[in-house]
């Protein structure tokens, strides 16, 4: 791996005076002959992930009879979209969930005359272009092999391709996610203040597809400073990054705000689902992966509106979607404070599961679909193998931690946050991308002790 040479001033002991000494970075220099060898690599990247994506969705439609018929939470994304379509009103509450994903539909129901089918194959587009995002990152970050081996295990990730493949808000939110990431990082090595601006914008984007990644926020400033820190910039420098990022990052955000807050009167950054999902993860009845509230029926809808009755019952008048969200937020933290021989070992039991090598379905049984889809045989990379590898490489890659915080602290917070409330395949899966930046690092190793030359592949 080619390596840049930079000057440190250090105190020479037989002169007692400033010298410079050749200090190595970690980062990779591109040779002039190397972009063309790169866009090679994305097209690789970006062409295996399509391929499968094509098979997959040949088949899944073929095979799957929920493929024309969505249900559970692919039916209520289909329903919004249906009547945003047909006209829909501004409604008379909050946002139960973020808005993004169901107009996005809306958008793509109107250019193909409401076809699910249409809507799909966009969707695994966009997961291919994820891919190709992963590479780019890895390849600012690290060597053309690493980047390569990055965005093929993301193209090739059988989890990702299964969940483009059903009306689910995970395809926009990873790749808006991946991009804002991409997109930061990007500013912090070339100190490009437009690039924080599109970063915080595109992270805007995601927080209005899934609200959860709010928790990030409190993540990002470190990340920025550290950034900034490792490469001397002082603080006026990070504070204006940070600015810059911030603000972007509301745009998005404030007309979502206004427009509940205009509709209800109630201040709700995004959605009120959150509390009916901490009480869901947090109640004497959870397993820490079901996502039933305790007392209602277990369709949708009827889930929806039992859950709402409840709360108005408890209270004795009619409740916002915003007050309903308090209401079971209070009485998740009120099991948590009174029962802790209870709620603690079941935060330990969502922790375990969140690890664990399978995949917890949410609405449909994610491998009894995969395999009706003639899926079953075909040998791609799943968390049992990425996330193993992640957690080797991110030991031996934090001596760059600064430079990584991004992605070290996206995993960490991201996954405290699922953990909190409950826990699934599709909440787990937007950390796997930043995830496999870091299994690269084994190979790396491995190639230095058994002597392998470096070189910008």
């Amino acid at each position: 791996m080619a390596k840049e040479v930079q000057s440190t001033p250090r105190y020479s002991r037989s002169l007692g005076r400033k010298t410079n000494v050749q200090r190595r970075s970690t980062t990779p220099r591109r040779s002039a002959g190397s972009a063309a060898a790169d866009w090679a690599d994305l097209g690789i990247v970006v062409g295996v992930a399509l391929v499968l994506r094509v098979a997959f969705f040949y088949l899944n439609q073929k095979f799957n009879p929920t493929f024309r018929f969505p249900i559970m939470d692919s039916l209520y994304h289909h329903e919004w979209a249906m009547d945003l379509v047909k006209g829909g009103t501004k409604g008379t509450d909050v946002f139960f969930r973020g808005p993004l994903y169901p107009y996005f539909l809306a958008f793509l129901y109107k250019l193909s005359g409401n076809s699910i089918a249409f809507a799909i194959f966009i969707q695994h587009l966009i997961g291919s272009l994820t891919a190709g995002l992963i590479y780019l990152t890895a390849r600012d970050l690290f060597s053309r092999r690493v980047a390569l081996v990055a965005g093929l295990t993301t193209a090739l990730y059988w989890v990702l391709v299964y969940m483009e493949g059903d009306l689910l808000l995970e395809t926009t939110f990873i790749f808006l996610n991946t991009l804002s990431m991409y997109l930061l990082v990007r500013g912090m090595k070339t100190n490009k203040l437009w690039l924080f601006a599109a970063g915080g914008f595109t992270l805007g984007l995601a927080t209005i597809d899934r609200p959860s990644v709010m928790v990030f926020f409190i993540a990002v400033p470190v990340a920025i400073y550290l950034a900034a820190r490792s490469r001397g910039l002082n603080a006026k420098s990070w504070i204006a990054r940070l600015v810059v990022t911030a603000v972007a990052c509301a745009i998005p955000i404030a007309p979502v705000m206004i427009r509940n807050y205009v509709v209800a009167k109630a201040i709700v950054p995004v959605g009120a689902s959150g509390g009916v999902n901490f009480w869901i993860g947090n109640n004497p009845n959870s397993d820490g992966s079901t996502a039933i509230v305790p007392g209602t029926r277990a369709d949708w809808w009827g889930g929806y509106y039992d859950a709402i009755a409840i709360a108005e019952k408890d209270a004795g008048h009619k409740l916002n979607l915003a007050q309903v969200s308090d209401y079971y937020f209070a009485k998740g933290k009120q099991f948590i404070r009174e029962h802790p021989d209870e709620a603690w070992p079941l935060m330990w039991k969502k922790f375990r599961i969140y690890w664990g090598a399978g995949e917890r379905a949410n609405d449909k049984y994610i491998y009894f679909f995969w395999q009706l889809a003639k899926m079953k045989w075909v040998p791609l990379p799943g968390f049992w193998l990425v996330a193993p590898l992640a957690f080797l490489g991110g030991v031996l890659l934090w001596r760059r931690r600064s430079e990584l915080a991004m992605f070290y602290l996206f995993v960490i917070v991201y996954s405290l946050g699922v953990i909190a409330f409950f826990v699934n395949a599709r909440f787990r899966l937007p950390i796997m991308p930043a995830m496999t930046l870091f299994p690269r690092t084994r190979a790396c190793t491995l190639s230095k002790r058994t002597g392998g030359s470096r070189s910008t592949w």
